[in-house]
């Protein structure tokens, strides 16, 4: 993105925190935000409950759900999103009619990798 520099890496980013999980926690948050980082963070905890419950009950159903997710994701990853290579929102800067939050500031993320199709939503 146009904000990246490798000597100071994501701390350049006008438009939040990069969090773990390809996650941005904006600037100036609101409760609504809150919500929706937890909600981002939902498709990861899913699949960490279902190995628990796989531990415990060592079923197919776990198994299954727990390779699909799995091979999803890594299609995903490694044969969809290259050949799409859709920039997150923001990457090309506060342009005119570029993404902006309910408030008119600009939004973005404080990612660097292209970020659709999105994994979060392949795992949901």
């Amino acid at each position: 993105p146009w904000w990246y520099n490798a000597t100071i890496g994501f701390e350049g980013c006008p438009y939040g925190r990069r969090l773990p999980g390809d996650v941005t926690l904006p600037n100036d948050t609101r409760f609504i935000d809150w919500v929706a980082v937890v909600y981002s963070y939902i498709p990861f905890v899913v699949p960490v409950l279902v190995f628990a419950e796989l531990l415990c009950t060592r079923g197919t159903r776990q198994l299954s759900v727990l390779l699909f997710t799995g091979m999803t994701t890594l299609m995903n990853e490694l044969l969809v999103k290259p050949f799409f290579a859709t920039a997150r929102p923001g990457a090309f800067g506060p342009a005119p009619g570029a993404l902006t939050d309910s408030f008119g500031q600009p939004a973005g993320s404080c990612n660097t990798t292209c970020g659709m199709p999105s994994s979060h939503s392949t795992m949901a």
